[in-house]
């Protein structure tokens, strides 16, 4: 197990260490990425499915959400560190994204992505959010929401504050881009 120390960003994102993330508080999943960058309050990680050892898409956290973390910072010396340098898995650049708040991330996304997923941990650890961003104010956002087969279902509206992870660009919500019926993409343009 790699050692637990005090985070140093800079040098695990010049490094491009892997990272093993918990946030105990609200999920028991552990979350295994490269850190991309980072704000004062959230950090982009480009992630890494361990099942498969392939990267697959990315996720914004909450630094104050960290219970642990572990930095392998040994590439020699872990397992996971050896598989990701024999199949020569390294992280891709930092998509275009702004980190300033929440808000800023959603607008970011939204521009560069076709779809994005929005969990509310502290709601409810077990269900996310999957769309489009159709609207916002200064405390609240509407998603455009599809299902799980691939149907637009409609907008809902969330609190920016109930936000405690953002994922994107991952092979599930390309998989239900690809599939959605366009009459959502007909609304957006309309309306833009």
């Amino acid at each position: 197990m790699p050692r637990f120390k005090p985070i140093d960003y800079k040098r695990i994102i010049r490094s491009q260490y892997l990272v093993n993330f918990r946030r105990k508080a609200l999920d028991d999943d552990e979350i295994y990425g490269f850190v991309l960058a980072c704000s004062d309050t959230l950090t982009l990680l480009h992630i890494l499915n361990t099942s498969t050892y392939t990267l697959n898409g990315y996720s914004v956290i909450r630094n104050d959400d960290v219970s642990l973390y572990a930095v392998y910072d040994r590439p020699d010396y872990y397992y996971k560190s050896r598989v990701l340098r024999l199949k020569g898995i390294r992280p891709e650049p930092q998509p275009s994204i702004s980190l300033e708040s929440f808000s800023d991330l959603l607008v970011s996304i939204d521009k560069l992505y076709p779809l994005l997923t929005i969990y509310r941990e502290e709601i409810d650890n077990e269900v996310c959010f999957i769309g489009r961003l159709s609207g916002m104010t200064l405390k609240t956002f509407t998603l455009y929401e599809i299902d799980e087969c691939a149907e637009w279902i409609g907008p809902c509206r969330y609190r920016l504050a109930d936000i405690t992870r953002v994922e994107f660009g991952d092979g599930y919500d390309e998989a239900l881009a690809l599939a959605a019926r366009p009459d959502m993409k007909k609304r957006r343009k309309k309306g833009k």
